[in-house]
């Protein structure tokens, strides 16, 4: 009985769950986030190297991680307004 108990407590959709309600109360989504960080060290990586083709890569990931950050925010204002 125990057993059962474990694996369910620690199957993959419970895991699933949590990281989604944390994404959600913090505001900020892990992947946005991400792509804005991969992207600062793309530019600065670019700015270092005198690359400037891998400077523009970086700032594009930016905006990118922007986007995904804003439309969370939309997605998250529609579900209140609903």
């Amino acid at each position: 009985m125990k057993t059962a108990r474990r694996l369910s407590r620690f199957s993959p959709c419970v895991g699933r769950e949590r990281l989604s309600s944390e994404r959600e109360t913090k505001g900020v989504t892990v992947e946005g986030m991400r792509d804005k960080v991969e992207g600062k060290l793309k530019e600065k990586e670019g700015e270092l190297t005198d690359d400037e083709l891998r400077e523009k890569q970086g700032k594009a990931q930016q905006k990118v991680g922007e986007g995904k950050e804003q439309l969370e925010d939309a997605k998250k204002e529609a579900r209140e307004r609903i």
